[in-house]
């Protein structure tokens, strides 16, 4: 599986996904189900109602530009509990101990659930039992994201 393997080399790696062959799959379907798995991640898509064909594609063409964005945010929040680790500035009790740990910020999507508006995906820890919930808009050509749970 591409996805565990770049995941286990680096944690924050960007481009982690390629929907080629899913793509293709959906280009050939004269309707859209409710919903589809991705056979190489894993990853199942649910698809809102009134979501046109050409939408969903173009949004699994561009989901590395989603997943990077909330990568980077991983990595950075990672690089900002190193920072105060060092300084000593972590409470020592044990709800921060896993801010210590790097495999508290590997996170990857679970689900997503793609509508005429937006983008929801739900991610989940891959070693820390964390799960939380992004929704992606496209506003003016650029996707930005608010996480909502």
């Amino acid at each position: 599986m591409r996805f565990n393997r770049l995941f286990a080399q680096n944690p924050f790696a960007l481009g982690r996904f390629d929907f080629t062959e899913l793509i293709n799959e959906i280009r050939d379907l004269s309707v859209l189900p409710d919903a589809l798995t991705d056979r190489a991640s894993g990853i199942e898509i649910n698809i809102g109602e009134g979501v046109r064909k050409e939408w969903l594609i173009d949004v699994l063409l561009h989901f590395n530009e989603l997943d990077n964005q909330i990568q980077q945010k991983n990595q950075s929040e990672w690089e900002r509990f190193q920072k105060l680790a060092k300084e000593n500035k972590l409470p020592r009790d044990t709800v921060h101990v896993p801010l210590r740990d790097i495999r508290y910020f590997k996170t990857r999507p679970y689900w997503i659930e793609i509508s005429a508006d937006d983008v929801t995906v739900d991610y989940v820890g891959d070693t820390y039992n964390t799960e939380w919930v992004v929704v992606f808009q496209l506003i003016d050509g650029e996707w930005h994201f608010h996480a909502s749970v």
